[in-house]
């Protein structure tokens, strides 16, 4: 099978499912398709060639928007194929990482959020690993990416195979995270780092910003060690509100970093917790973290 970027089939569905809401840019067609915009130039050739699609200087839009609603209706049962797919995956990475990190990066869930969980036709896998280590950076920055270049390549954030190489392994080198994740999508053609970045969108947050504050409590009782017991506690109540402080301007910054400031709350509220009991997504974010919603902006 050819792999997932090189598609063009799937590249093509991505461009009339997106130009079947309305006109676009190539910036947004090549985020529709998860890919460059240098690489929508074969499937734009293609649906020109076919009538389907035309564009101007300024944007893409259809030709018989009727016709592509009658191809849209046939290559339905085809995408909905690659959404179970990409499910399954999705439900299997949560558990290898869950299963395989090290004990270090301290992962405390992998929520799902995005196309793969809403739509019937995902254009990838997006995840979101909760921890409250140091392995893993406090947060994603989710800068409007720069399609011609890879996330980690000057928009702000790193690339999926990064983090899931810094989740590392459990017990052996032989089974790390991003190893065993590559054998999972192997069957898909997508068996290597460039793989793993073409099919995951991952982002990370560290669960402090969530409003748990186990972390500055250990921190505080680690600084408070000496003196009286009087002293100790001045000494740790000063140093958690020193840090609760950082972790408000650092969760401002976390919002600040997106164009949309709604943009966690948003897949927050509508991503869900992999359980590994039921080994689904099923857990609201408010189910772990009580109070988390709260303190990302709506609007």
């Amino acid at each position: 099978m050819a792999k997932f970027t090189e598609n063009i089939l799937m590249k093509n569905i991505a461009i009339l499912q997106r130009l079947a809401k309305g006109n676009a840019t190539l910036e947004e067609l090549a985020a529709e398709a998860k890919c460059t915009v240098g690489d929508l130039r074969g499937p734009l050739q293609l649906l020109w060639e076919q009538r389907l699609v035309a564009a101007d200087d300024r944007k893409c839009y259809l030709i018989s928007a009727k016709k592509v609603e009658e191809i849209l209706a046939i290559v339905a049962p085809w995408a909905s194929y690659f959404n179970a797919s990409f499910y399954e995956i999705a439900k299997d990475t949560a558990r290898i990482i869950i299963e395989k990190s090290w004990e270090e990066a301290e992962v405390e869930g992998v929520m799902l959020f995005g196309s793969t969980l809403r739509s019937k036709t995902p254009n990838d896998i997006d995840l979101l690993v909760l921890h409250s280590g140091l392995r893993l950076k406090a947060y994603s920055p989710y800068e409007k990416p720069v399609f011609d270049k890879p996330a980690g390549t000057g928009n702000g954030r790193d690339a999926a195979a990064e983090i899931l190489f810094r989740l590392g392994y459990k017990e052996t080198v032989l089974d790390r995270v991003d190893d065993a994740i590559k054998r999972r999508i192997e069957p898909l053609g997508l068996n290597s780092r460039d793989g793993l970045n073409s099919l995951f969108d991952i982002q990370v947050m560290h669960a402090a910003l969530l409003g748990d504050t186990r972390t500055i409590e250990v921190f505080a009782r680690r600084y408070a060690v000496w003196g009286s017991e009087e002293e100790r506690q001045v000494d740790y109540q000063r140093c958690y509100r020193s840090e609760l402080g950082k972790v408000a301007a650092q969760r401002r910054e976390t919002i600040q970093s997106c164009r949309d400031p709604t943009f966690w709350r948003t897949i927050l509220a509508k991503g869900r917790i992999y359980d590994p009991a039921k080994h689904d997504f099923t857990i609201p974010i408010e189910e772990k973290y009580s109070g988390a919603l709260a303190l990302f902006p709506s609007g």
